[in-house]
């Protein structure tokens, strides 16, 4: 008998623009993945998500009250901007997924009054009202007759849910149904968009079967240009480009001692540059780390040739000389060496111009 078939739930992740799509187009060249990168996945890390969650149920659980207050801002997440996208991907299913999800590792459930003034400050004002009017008592009479607890605001359902031992095999449950819904083919590997944080994504491993990560990062002068001329045009301001010793400040901290920079057999890193002047050795290195056998469609999706132009951008934009000898003094240990390919004829195109592999069609217009 063979060895039987593990696919992978594969990641393409970065610190937001540094370039991580090129793994999702590199791995779209093989018939062995499954690539699902209609947004970012990123439930797990976003702000109120999976792993804000689990922490303030386990770690950082006080009492049972910041417990509460994590399953309601999860409840809202999910009913919110971000459940948006969930939603279109599964049918309308993610809020009833998200809902099963709590039900599932909530220990117990009453009604009560769970105001905390810092989450809730309108509901911790109608209690001290509710109390101080004497309504209190009078429901309480209510719920004696009735012989059961009875909602009726401020008084709300509240649950606890205080270290939940089977919370990871209920969030990869979760990943699992969102996945299915979108179509996933259990005989192939999975490529994400953004499932796990560069800066730390075996937080998350935990969520999801059989993760892997590729952390993808780029120059930092090359990350300033394309800051100052794409992003910001653009309104995406991720970064601070005014001040550059803010932009290497924030851009060393991200990166700093962070558990990403160790390769294991989950987390690989690569370099943008790589992908494009040793594309030969790094689609070896990305072929290894997912176990993948044959490149049937090779640069199909992901053309070195084109990307090139979206490298060494800091030599074509003079106005930022000062601030590029700034980076250079700053972050030495994250410059990529172009000096070793000095003696390729490279004919440089538009590094913003209209690029048919996008596949969202965004145009890139420089300023």
């Amino acid at each position: 008998m063979g060895v039987p078939f593990l696919a992978y739930t594969i990641g393409a992740c970065g610190f937001i623009a540094t370039g991580s799509s090129v793994i999702s187009d590199f791995l779209k060249e093989f018939d062995e993945n499954q690539t699902l990168d209609r947004f970012e996945f990123k439930l797990s890390y976003q702000t109120d998500g999976l792993q804000d969650l689990k922490y303030h149920l386990t770690t950082g659980n006080m009492k049972y009250e910041s417990g509460l207050a994590a399953i309601q801002r999860f409840r809202k997440l999910s009913r919110g901007y971000a459940g948006r996208e969930y939603r279109n991907v599964t049918n309308g299913q993610f809020e009833k997924f998200a809902g099963e999800f709590l039900d599932s590792i909530i220990q117990g459930k009453w009604v009560g009054t769970g105001a905390d003034p810092t989450v809730d400050p309108v509901r911790h004002f109608a209690v001290r009202l509710f109390r101080k009017t004497r309504l209190d008592r009078k429901h309480y009479q209510r719920e004696r007759k009735k012989g059961c607890d009875l909602c009726s605001y401020p008084l709300q359902e509240i649950c606890y849910a205080i270290n939940p031992e089977n919370f990871d095999a209920e969030a990869k449950k979760l990943t699992g149904r969102i996945l299915e819904s979108m179509g996933r083919d259990p005989e192939k590997n999975v490529v994400l968009d953004q499932p796990f944080a560069g800066n730390n994504p075996q937080a998350a491993f935990g969520f999801f079967e059989n993760p892997k990560a590729i952390i993808v990062d780029r120059d930092p002068r090359d990350y300033f240009v394309h800051c100052n001329v794409v992003s910001y045009p653009l309104g995406y301001r991720f970064m601070p480009i005014r001040d550059v010793e803010a932009f290497v400040d924030l851009y060393r901290r991200q990166r700093k001692n962070q558990p990403y920079r160790v390769d294991s057999e989950q987390v690989m890193n690569i370099r943008f540059e790589d992908m494009i002047y040793e594309y030969e050795k790094t689609a070896e290195r990305i072929m290894r780390f997912c176990g993948l056998t044959e490149h049937t469609n090779p640069k199909k999706y992901f053309k070195p040739e084109m990307s090139v132009n979206n490298t060494q951008l800091y030599r074509r934009y003079p106005q930022f000389a000062g601030q590029i000898a700034y980076i250079e003094k700053e972050l030495p240990e994250y410059l990529y060496d172009y000096s070793k390919y000095e003696d390729r004829n490279i004919d440089f195109g538009n590094p913003f111009g209209d690029n048919p592999l996008n596949r969202v069609g965004r145009k890139w217009k420089s300023q």
